[in-house]
């Protein structure tokens, strides 16, 4: 897996948010097979989590 760098907080938010939509069109595709719609979904589920815990800890950041 190759490491990605972002140019700053925001930028990584983006990339996971994109993420996220990428893995919700894959369910919506694979619906016919669970385990793979239910994969993705976690995922995405995931993904979502981490760029919302991370918006959250830079908006607490910063009104410090």
């Amino acid at each position: 897996m190759t490491t990605v760098k972002y140019k700053n907080w925001k930028s990584e938010i983006a990339w996971l948010r994109g993420m996220a939509k990428h893995c919700r069109d894959h369910v919506a595709r694979f619906r016919n097979t669970p385990s793979v719609a239910e994969s993705f979904e976690e995922v995405a589920s995931a993904l979502s989590y981490r760029a919302d815990s991370l918006e959250k800890a830079k908006g607490t950041a910063q009104s410090s």
